[in-house]
């Protein structure tokens, strides 16, 4: 179950990390994965881990709030940068938000 999704800061500017979080909880198993989708306008979209590490721009180790980075620089002023959020868990059910 994935909830509370949110990014930091609110408006970015070109000079600023986008830091994604989100309450990814086990809902039927146990998590095996999660991960951030993003792409900057329309070139092809990159996957990277989100992790409930404490290291990740989440809160704290095992809280049950994942975070990545996506690095600045990548997005000229004004471009549009869009992601999407996936969980997996042990019997290979995928959630996602938003669901489309």
């Amino acid at each position: 179950m994935i909830t509370g999704e949110d990014h930091a800061p609110n408006v970015p500017t070109v000079a600023d990390d986008i830091v994604v979080t989100a309450n990814i909880r086990d809902a039927l198993n146990s998590i095996d994965s999660a991960a951030l989708h993003y792409r900057v306008m329309f070139n092809p979209e990159v996957t990277v881990p989100l992790l409930d590490d404490g290291l990740s721009g989440d809160a704290g180790t095992g809280d049950g709030v994942y975070g990545a980075v996506i690095p600045s620089g990548l997005a000229g002023e004004g471009e549009m940068v869009r992601w999407y959020i996936t969980a997996v868990d042990t019997m290979g059910r995928t959630s996602r938000v938003p669901p489309h």
